[in-house]
């Protein structure tokens, strides 16, 4: 009995969401395909709120079934704790999956519907916040505390927070009493110390003096995260040493800073106004991580300029980052989420107002960028120009930004070469490309991708006569699925009423060479295979010999065709074949008695450059008699000779018989 295919899409029936782990379940009615799931599809949002997280990434923990387990990402989990009426009961949490979100097993690959789903269940945050790293700028009486997730700033308490001289001590303390903050919900809490709490800091002379003697200690009533859960306290004993240690000194430092990949800004905040003209880019590093060498090129991008937004001297620096160092960045996955971007540069990178350098970030100690000063890539990529050379066979395409064809494979049947910019036009004739006959493209990140046609493609393209001839014939059309950047941003498509014109073009300048033959003495043919379409309206069939060796000077018999009519069984191409005639049909038999064409072994082809062309006007190239081909297949000529007709002469008493 036949089985019938499953064509039905995967139904997302319910999910729960743990804001404790982080780990978001999704139950469909059947099997999923784990690997086809994209994050970017999900968004989680309340009725409550305007404010939604579409998920950007995230590792899923489970094989192929019908219940997946996604491992959100820290810049996620974080982004849902900051929306206090989402993952907090089931009422205020929904889910939004969009089409395409995943698929079901192969070979079907049935994509789901979009879906929007109220939690099934929701497990809340009871995990305790703690503090990762902190960094003391005695300079501007700063203290950084950079914690293990989204705190509540509205709950600081600084009375919970004591600075100390090594990680157990009695003395000397300073408890931040009177310490304020101005910062948002966020992973990151500055806390500006009170002058009187400053000034006691300095007066001590071991004790934050340097990062040797600059510790801190917590009560658990220092901070609680979103849901309310109190930090985890760092008793003396368990104090924790500075990261960043800024001594009191007039010296610029970098507060904070803020980059959006979508423009391709980078702003830098400082705690004093900064000469701005001062700036040296190449000073400037990003990085994926916090603790990078700086030999370590594939993990930090040294910028090489940038365009001031601004000139006007100020705590905050902001320039637009080159374009060529943009697309570099991206090809190396720096900065494409919170959790990838890092921040280091040199004391060179600029001066204050008293030409005092700035402090340094080293790359082993690198800046990760605040969640909510980071802005993603969300702008498509565009197609800027490409050329198309026939010669090679390649079309080289160049895009506006850095296009991942590692993740996101390049479609080659997303393109449409055409002759026109519309169908309307005259005489217009197109071709999609196939990857399916060889057609392919490079694999790898940057601004240009490879198409290397295939040689079926090449050969249809050719065929087409009005197609890709000259660049005047030569346009493009391309659809989203063509191809992404490396947040999978999908390029910018233009119909076949919108084609783009080609800004190189290079034509076919190589000969086509003849790659094999067959030969059918029952048949009267003889087909030729070539290397790319040919035009068959310039055959001349007079320039082809058959021998009966390879070298015709070691050949016991050669014979040059006397005509030859094309026939076709298809549209021309580079396979044809060639009708003979009666007279050399009967030279040729006569031959086989000198031992040319008895079989295979006895039968080669030589042919001169005069024999035809392709559509370009490149003759073929010579097959010389000294290095002729021998045939593919041979079919041997099996037909009894028929009589045909008889003369008989009674005179001179002869007959003459006619087959």
């Amino acid at each position: 009995a036949a089985v019938s295919p499953d064509v039905s899409s995967p139904v997302l029936e319910s999910f729960q969401l743990d804001v404790n782990t982080g780990i978001l379940t999704l139950r469909y009615n059947e099997t999923v395909n784990a690997s086809s799931l994209v994050h970017s599809y999900f968004t989680l949002y309340s009725n409550a709120t305007t404010q939604v997280v579409q998920l950007t990434g995230g590792s899923v923990l489970d094989p192929n079934q019908n219940t997946i387990r996604v491992n959100l990402t820290r810049a996620d989990l974080n982004a849902v704790k900051l929306i206090r009426d989402l993952g907090t009961a089931t009422a205020n949490t929904l889910l939004r999956q969009n089409a395409t979100a995943v698929r079901d097993m192969p070979p079907e690959e049935n994509a789901a519907v979009a879906q929007t789903l109220a939690a099934a269940t929701i497990v809340n945050d009871t995990t305790p916040p703690y503090l990762e790293f902190f960094n003391l700028d005695l300079n501007v009486g700063v203290l950084s505390l950079h914690f293990s997730e989204v705190v509540d700033a509205l709950t600081l308490n600084t009375s919970g927070i004591l600075v100390q001289g090594d990680a157990l001590t009695f003395q000397p303390v300073v408890r931040l009493h009177d310490a304020n903050t101005s910062s948002g919900n966020d992973e990151v809490i500055e806390v500006q110390i009170h002058r009187d709490e400053l000034n006691a800091l300095k007066r001590h002379t071991h004790l934050a003096t340097s990062d040797l003697d600059t510790f801190l200690s917590l009560d658990a009533v220092a901070i609680r995260d979103m849901a309310g859960v109190p930090v985890t306290a760092l008793p003396n004993g368990q104090a924790l040493a500075v990261s960043v240690y800024t001594n009191d000194s007039t010296r610029p430092a970098l507060r904070s800073y803020t980059l959006d990949m979508d423009v391709g800004r980078l702003a830098l905040s400082f705690a004093e106004t900064v000469n701005v003209a001062s700036i040296d880019y190449v000073s400037i590093m990003l990085q994926s991580g916090r603790n990078v060498s700086a030999s370590d090129s594939d993990s930090l991008y040294q910028l090489t300029g940038g365009v001031l937004v601004s000139t006007a001297d100020a705590t905050e620096l902001i320039f637009d980052i080159t374009p060529g160092d943009l697309n570099a960045i991206k090809a190396k996955r720096i900065a494409d989420s919170v959790s990838t971007t890092y921040l280091s540069f040199d004391d060179t990178t600029l001066v204050d107002m008293n030409n005092r350098a700035v402090l340094d970030i080293a790359s082993t100690d690198a800046r990760r960028v605040a969640m909510l000063r980071y802005t993603p890539d969300t702008t498509s990529p565009r197609l800027v120009h490409y050329n198309l050379s026939m010669n090679t066979g390649e079309l080289y395409l160049s895009f506006s930004e850095t296009v991942d064809t590692l993740i996101y494979p390049f479609n080659v049947s997303s393109l449409v070469l055409q002759s026109g910019p519309t169908p309307s036009t005259a005489g217009f004739q197109s071709h999609r490309l196939r990857s399916s006959v060889g057609t392919s493209a490079t694999a790898h990140l940057s601004t240009a991708v490879t198409v290397t046609i295939g040689e079926r493609d090449l050969n249809e393209i050719k065929r087409l006569v009005s197609l890709a001839t000259a660049q005047q014939s030569t346009y493009l059309s391309m659809d989203e699925r063509a191809v992404a950047d490396t947040k999978g941003n999908l390029v910018v498509p233009f119909n076949a009423t919108q084609a783009r014109p080609a800004n190189g073009y290079a034509a076919d300048a190589t000969d086509p060479e003849l790659r094999s033959f067959r030969l059918s003495m029952d048949g009267a043919w003889l087909e030729l295979s070539m290397s790319e379409t040919v035009d068959i309206g310039t055959l001349d069939a007079l320039e082809i010999t058959l021998q009966s060796d390879s070298n015709a000077t070691a050949a016991t018999a050669s014979y040059t065709l006397t005509s030859g009519v094309v026939t076709y069984s298809t549209l021309p191409g580079p396979v044809f074949n060639v009708s003979l005639s009666d007279p050399d049909m009967n030279e040729l038999r006569r031959l086989v008695g000198s031992g040319l064409v008895v079989d295979a072994n006895s039968t080669f082809i030589s042919l001169s450059a005069k024999l035809l062309s392709d559509y370009d006007n490149n003759a073929v190239a010579e097959v010389s008699v000294g290095e002729g081909v021998m045939v593919n297949e041979f079919f041997v000529d099996e037909t009894r000779p028929t009589l045909v007709s008889f003369q008989l002469d009674l005179t001179l008493e002869i007959l003459v018989l006619s087959f």
